[in-house]
């Protein structure tokens, strides 16, 4: 598993600028119970941009996917502390550093905003869920 630095620009919370690592790698996905989520509050026309940008600009190579059409999901499994907040994300391993990065972000700006919700658990577990930017 690698681990990458991901600055998070809050922009949905108004919180300043921080960072947090980010694993990226592989999990057996179907061994992790769901993620109970809000909804999300995130700008996914302003993530779908950055996506086609990064496609466009050829910072990904995604078979099957171009800068006009394209429809990725990313899943990630999250260590949810027992009040929803997120201490640790693994993002699947996409062979592209800035989806990657970018999903980090997602995941963590969701978790700043609270949308994610208590686990109940008595100590941190590790949960299961997945983004997905398209545009069609």
């Amino acid at each position: 598993m690698k681990t990458v630095a991901v600055a998070i620009a809050l922009m949905l919370t108004g919180a300043p600028t921080w960072a947090q690592e980010v694993q990226i790698g592989r999990v057996n996905w179907s061994k992790l119970p769901a993620l109970k989520e809000k909804p999300s509050g995130l700008d996914y026309a302003d993530l779908a941009l950055r996506i086609g940008n990064m496609l466009r600009t050829d910072q990904c190579k995604i078979r099957g996917q171009s800068a006009r059409r394209f429809d990725i999901t990313v899943p990630y499994a999250a260590l949810v502390e027992p009040d929803g907040k997120v201490s640790r994300v693994v993002i699947a391993e996409q062979g592209c550093h800035a989806l990657e990065a970018l999903a980090g972000e997602a995941v963590l700006a969701r978790s700043a905003a609270g949308e994610f919700l208590p686990t109940g658990e008595a100590k941190a577990r590790w949960y299961v869920s997945a983004l997905n930017f398209n545009l069609r």
